[in-house]
């Protein structure tokens, strides 16, 4: 007979039983949470950053004439986005596509009209007419995937179909850090994420967490963003905030793909399909925003490196590719992270028609540019990966547009011509991307072509749509996107797509203002003097571009044609107070007091409440010797602004010649108080402290004077004389 041991279940057996228990209690136990409506921390959480604030992305809107609710864009959302809207109860047969990204798909510089999402719009209703087409452009200015990834929860309740994603060229416009997050190690960081597309481990981690702790500060390990886009370069003059970091670069490669993988799961628990598209950017005659050079370049190393390259761009300018090269290459060997040197190899080897070459130099130097605004090739890859991973469809837009430029000029590295600027392509290609998209979806059989569906009627459609963007739309764009482009410290760039905007769509005067100031920027004085010129040639009852002109001989050293320019403008805006002051300050530089006081008391008969101009009229009239006048006209300017330091001057030094010695004190202490930096103030109280008797106080204020202007010889006189004065008394 079998003992009781021998029949015991073995202890694989049981630990098998207890693994399969315990599975089946979570399995139950998801399935109970997906009933009751328990979200996934990974569907409405990132665990990278939080954001301060939360703003729906729509909001109701009841039609006046019917019973339909409209989802329209929020207010406060109308400065980042195109205005959008679309039933709230999707029509039976309407097929919803949200577009999400950034400025591209947005359609910079334009607008909806002329994006992708606009054009793609358009083509569906001619080419499927049997369906309604609803095409959202959510494409947000300075969008980065995180906050692309943040809206879908929303979209997620209006029925979407599908969702096309162009994200990737501004993951690193925003300033923020990853701090507890990164320092877990890596297995335990992606454990957490895996964790979190778990209902049950989301309910206890929230069950966890502080009743007090906000979404933006859930954890002390996650960036607060702000509610809204605060990209870095709003904060400075071009890219100077961005420095070298490889490590913060790798995280927010991460980051970024979290935010693909969270989309594409955000998307799937709905029913809805995604489609990514791989951003495109202008590689050829388009710089690096910022360059720096590798960690330990220096001594002669570095001299060797700047000769290097110096002598390759000088050989380049004189259309010598091959010498350009062969020095560039010398200054690779010392230094391979200076992003501008990748640049210009790449120039010399696109002149040298070696292509690949060009590309990959091209690449690499939107891939070390330390201002990162292109997509670096390292998310490129990522965005192929995941894609590829998850089964995602991905348009790959860089080549599309690469084969349009081999097909008119032989090489696949477009330029201007096929780009605005270093991210925007143009409308034309956002047209062939629109097109692009219609081919997939009709390869999945959700675009059911109809005969008439034809070259003729695309040429239909585009009449159409570009008869909507006039001359002075596409004008102010490129001014816009000028302004953009300069912003990020490229003012070449910049200067570039000025000239286009008045190649393209003529004269006007803001465009000639703004050329003649990208030219002054530049440094380009003499080409800044042309365009004013110009300005004032082809309109000369514009009182601004007088302005402009005189603004220019000034800048210049060239005063009296300034003058002129001054008095032209002010004989077509009389009642401009700027205007009168520019000129009264170039009047007194010529030595025209006489002229310069007739426009500050024409600036107090227009605008009576500038103390400005009663000092300045005062300051006239006592070197002119009308010293009653000045004295009530530094009175009149304390009585509007009683910190004017030097009324209070000008008042001690007519009292002291007055010889009122005690009222000439008290307004020397009042101007000293308001003005503790000024050694000509301490150099007077001393000198009348000296006549006083006051001998240690004048010391001590004349070692002021001293001590604030070393080579103030007056002053060092004075205290001389003073303190010798002081040993003669015996004191």
């Amino acid at each position: 007979m079998p003992s009781s041991d021998s029949q015991r279940p073995s202890p694989l057996y049981r630990w098998l039983l207890g693994s399969l228990l315990t599975l089946l209690f979570f399995a139950l136990t998801e399935m109970v949470l997906v009933l009751v409506g328990i979200v996934p921390l990974f569907v409405d959480s990132d665990p990278y950053v939080g954001f301060s604030g939360k703003a729906p992305m729509f909001v109701t809107e009841e039609e006046a004439d019917s019973n339909e609710t409209w989802m329209a864009l929020a207010p406060q959302k109308r400065r980042l986005f195109n205005y959008q809207r679309f039933p709230l109860s999707k029509a039976q047969g309407s097929y919803r596509i949200f577009c999400l990204g950034g400025s591209t798909t947005y359609g910079r510089p334009y607008d909806h009209t002329t994006s992708f999402c606009g054009w793609l719009e358009a083509f569906l209703g001619k080419a499927d007419p049997s369906r309604r087409w609803e095409v959202i452009n959510l494409g947000g200015i300075s969008y980065a995937s995180y906050r692309v990834a943040a809206m879908m929860p929303e979209l997620g309740r209006y029925q979407p179909d599908l969702y096309i994603v162009y994200s990737g060229h501004n993951e690193f416009l925003e300033e923020r850090t990853y701090r507890g997050i990164v320092d877990m190690p890596e297995w335990l960081r992606d454990l957490n994420i895996q964790l979190s597309r778990l209902r049950t481990y989301s309910l206890l981690k929230r069950s966890l967490q502080p009743s007090n702790t906000s979404t933006a500060g859930q954890a002390d390990e996650r960036t607060a963003l702000a509610a809204e886009v605060d990209d870095i370069l709003k904060h400075t003059v071009g890219p100077d905030s961005y420095e070298r970091d490889d490590r913060l670069r790798e995280q927010i490669a991460e980051h970024y793909r979290f935010n693909l993988e969270r989309m594409i799961r955000l998307a799937r628990s709905r029913g809805s399909d995604i489609q990514f598209i791989m951003p495109a950017a202008k590689l050829r005659n388009e710089t690096p925003f910022k360059s720096t050079h590798r960690e330990g370049l220096r001594g002669q190393d570095r001299e060797d490196w700047k000769g290097f390259f110096r002598a390759g761009k000088q050989r380049f300018n004189q259309h010598r590719y091959e010498a350009a090269l062969d020095h560039f290459d010398k200054a690779l060997k010392l230094d391979d992270r200076y992003a501008g040197l990748h640049y210009w190899r790449g120039q010399a080897l696109f002149e040298l028609e070696r292509y690949d070459d060009a590309r990959s130099a091209f690449q690499r130097s939107v891939d070390e540019d330390v201002a990162p605004l292109r997509m670096p090739g390292k998310l490129q890859n990522t965005l192929q990966k995941v894609a590829a991973e998850n089964q995602v469809t991905l348009i790959d837009f860089p080549s599309l547009i690469g084969n349009v430029s081999r097909q008119r000029w032989g090489h696949e590295l477009p330029g201007e011509r096929l780009f605005l600027d270093h991210v925007h392509p143009t409308i034309e290609m956002h047209k062939l991307l629109a097109l692009e998209l219609l081919d997939e979806l009709s390869s999945r059989q959700i675009v059911r072509r109809t005969p008439t569906w034809n070259e003729q009627t695309i040429a239909q459609v585009t009449a159409e749509r570009m008869a909507s963007l006039n001359d002075e739309k596409q004008r102010r764009a490129l001014i816009n996107l000028s302004a953009v482009v300069g912003w990020g410290g490229k003012l070449e760039e910049a200067h570039a797509l000025l000239r286009r905007s008045q190649r393209e769509f003529g004269n006007s005067p803001l465009i000639l203002s703004l050329l003649a100031l990208s030219s002054e920027r530049r440094g380009k004085m003499d080409e800044a003097l042309e365009f004013a010129s110009q300005a004032v040639e082809l309109y000369p009852t514009r009182y601004d571009a007088w302005l402009d002109l005189a603004h220019i001989f000034k800048k210049t050293n060239n005063t009296q044609k300034a003058i002129s320019a001054y008095q032209r403008a002010l004989t077509l805006k009389p009642d401009s107070v700027t205007i009168r002051k520019n000129l009264a300050v170039l009047l007194v530089q010529e030595g025209q007091n006489s002229q310069a006081i007739k426009q500050y008391s024409k600036i107090i008969e227009l605008d009576p409440t500038i103390g400005e101009a009663f000092l300045n009229l005062g300051v006239l009239q006592a070197e002119m010797g009308q010293i009653k006048q000045a004295e009530k006209h530094f009175r009149q300017a304390l009585a509007r602004d009683p910190e004017q330091a030097y009324a209070y001057f000008a008042l001690a030094v007519i009292a002291q010649q007055r010889n009122q010695p005690e009222k000439a004190l008290e307004h020397y202490r009042k101007a000293q108080e308001l003005d503790p930096t000024n050694a000509e103030v301490a150099n007077n109280m001393g000198i009348l402290l000296a006549r006083l008797g006051q001998l240690e106080s004048a010391i001590r204020q004349l070692e002021k004077a001293v001590e604030l202007q070393p080579d103030y010889l007056d002053a060092r006189h004075n205290l001389d004389a003073a303190r010798t004065e002081m040993r003669s008394k015996g004191l």
